[in-house]
């Protein structure tokens, strides 16, 4: 399942770049980019869900002139909640910390809460207000899974186990199994 080397293909330079566009657009959104996630995760193929963000992002450098800034932003977020998912999925806890502080002071997304929420419990993620709204940096919505992974670095560089805290590699799995799980994902009914 070489996800990278598939989308390679299908994009092709036969390609219009509207094309191009357009396949990647749907890629991107209900309900193949939720099919490519489940597949990459129920799979635990983490390495090449990696490479096939890391593409996805590349290309939405690409095509940036051609999205408007709202289709630009909700890809981009998509695309970073991801790949930090699969950074910690493979256990990979000094590089999401890394890249999540790279987010953080970089894209400056923004959640919305209702005013009737107190301001206070936000802390530094909150970017303004106003009578009806908080602008919330988008990283709140994970902030609690950041602190856990900074636990987990902090118990690994105290000498602490750190074993038990890993999330279950894709070697545990026979090909069978792999292919079972490929299988029954791709088994689901399209409106899912």
């Amino acid at each position: 399942m070489n996800f990278v080397n598939q989308l390679i293909l299908h994009e092709g330079s036969h390609k219009s770049l509207d094309d191009r566009l357009r396949y990647y657009k749907a890629l991107l959104s209900y309900p193949y980019w939720n099919r490519a996630r489940q597949l990459i995760t129920y799979t635990r193929h983490y390495e090449q869900g990696l490479l096939f963000v890391e593409h996805m992002m590349t290309l939405l450098n690409t095509y940036e002139r051609k999205l408007t800034e709202g289709e630009y932003e909700a890809i981009d977020t998509n695309l970073v909640f991801f790949y930090l998912e699969l950074l910690d999925k493979s256990d990979r806890w000094m590089r999401y910390v890394e890249y999540y502080n790279h987010v953080r002071s970089e894209k400056q997304y923004v959640l919305t809460y209702s005013s009737t929420v107190p301001a206070s419990i936000f802390g530094d993620f909150l970017v303004e207000s106003d009578d009806a709204t908080h602008y919330i940096h988008f990283l709140y919505s994970i902030n609690d899974r950041y602190e856990t992974v900074k636990r987990k670095i902090e118990r690994l560089k105290t000498g602490k186990r750190t074993n038990h805290l890993k999330h279950h590699p894709q070697s545990e799995l026979s090909d069978e199994e792999i292919a079972r799980r490929f299988d029954y994902i791709l088994s689901l009914r399209r409106e899912d």
